[in-house]
């Protein structure tokens, strides 16, 4: 029985080259222990804390029925989303069942429809953000999605990435160590993602 090679090449792609980051927070499903019914303080999804408004024991509760994170009573209860010190928040997406929640301060929406995206104006620097019950309707929240970036004092951004081989061949079920080097090696986010241009021939993990 002959001996079978495989001769390929790997493509590594750097998805955060500009260093931007995104979390989402699934109501009901990621970020926090979902309860019908209880007060949910906060949740944590990634470096991303999402906490709840107001102090009153109906301020902010989760809903099974349609997954949503309620916030009601006071005018003032909602979710202020954070983000690591050092870092500023570019857009927020929300999909929100009812009651839209009151634009930010230095912040605009595209539309009054969900799901809604929210971005600061120009000048709008934070790396905390409250959106808040309006007058009109308790806020129903189902989404919030987070893209967050460094505020640029100190980040350093990745100029170049290549493997440690150009190529290599192995025999079925062989499996070979490659090593990504990313420069400068002071560089602020140095995550990469591996592909294989061809998965029926060989995998990446």
């Amino acid at each position: 029985m002959k001996t079978k090679f495989l001769l390929f090449s790997l493509m590594l792609s750097l998805l955060s080259i500009t260093n931007v980051w995104a979390e989402k927070l699934t109501v009901g499903t990621n970020g926090a222990t979902w309860s019908n019914g209880v007060k949910t303080p906060s949740a944590q999804v990634g470096d991303v804390l999402f906490t709840a408004l107001g102090s009153g024991s109906n301020d902010s509760k989760y809903y099974s029925s349609d997954k949503s994170w309620r916030f009601y009573t006071a005018n003032t209860s909602g979710v202020r989303i954070t983000v690591p010190e050092g870092n500023k928040i570019t857009s927020v997406v929300l999909t929100w069942k009812t009651g839209q929640p009151n634009t930010p301060t230095g912040w605009a929406r595209d539309k009054a429809t969900s799901p809604t995206t929210y971005t600061p104006n120009s000048g709008t620097t934070t790396d905390t953000v409250d959106f808040t019950r309006n007058s009109s309707n308790n806020f129903l929240a189902q989404v919030i999605e987070v893209t967050y970036e460094p505020t640029g004092g100190g980040s350093v951004a990745v100029e170049s990435v290549t493997l440690d081989e150009s190529a290599i061949t192995l025999t079925e079920e062989e499996t070979q160590t490659l090593t990504a080097i990313v420069l400068p090696a002071d560089a602020t986010n140095k995550n990469v993602t591996w592909e294989s241009d061809d998965e029926d021939v060989a995998t990446v993990s």
